[in-house]
């Protein structure tokens, strides 16, 4: 086999690996599009609502508006902290695939360095999409329906979300509406 074969097969089972692995993340967030789903909207699960619905089910006043305001704002941003590192791998190894497998006299070094360096941006990626899935795991929909069943039973909004300026800029907003 040549050097020339070896990297481009490389290439292509890296792309496909980092593929696969964006599609399956993104199917488990992907939305249910069947046509149980459609039929059976009240007979969905109290967690799994939009945002318009939880503000229409849920919004009763300023607070549970900021909190779901808030959880919703966080989500995304967890959703983006998962899915636009592991774009950039991708683009970056299919690059990197390409140019090495396009220059096939290119210096051991010099292709070593490219993959030292690739193998950085993994690790920017790692730690990146490790931040989101926490995102999304502390700011989940669950999480949400949970704290406003307690907020409307009585019970206070815990103090590292009335700690948080977004949270804080939400209730003034709201109050002044």
């Amino acid at each position: 086999m040549t050097p020339r074969l070896t990297k481009i097969l490389f290439t292509a089972l890296l792309s496909m690996s980092f593929s696969l692995a964006f599609n399956d993340a993104h199917a488990a967030y992907a939305p249910d599009r069947s046509a149980s789903a459609d039929s059976n909207r009240s007979l969905k699960k109290a967690f799994k609502l939009s945002k318009t619905e939880f503000l229409n089910n849920y919004g009763k006043d300023d607070t549970s508006r900021a909190l779901i305001a808030l959880f919703f704002s966080k989500r995304s941003i967890g959703l983006k902290l998962l899915f636009v590192p592991l774009a950039l791998d991708m683009a970056g190894g299919i690059a990197l695939g390409i140019y090495l497998a396009g220059n096939p006299f290119v210096n051991t070094g010099v292709a070593y360095g490219w993959v030292f360096l690739f193998s950085l941006l993994i690790a920017g990626t790692i730690v990146c999409s490790s931040i989101g899935g926490i995102k999304l795991h502390r700011y989940s929909r669950k999480n949400l329906y949970r704290l406003l069943n307690n907020y409307f039973a009585g019970q206070s909004v815990p103090d590292y979300i009335k700690k948080n300026s977004f949270f804080k800029k939400q209730c003034i907003l709201l109050k002044n509406k």
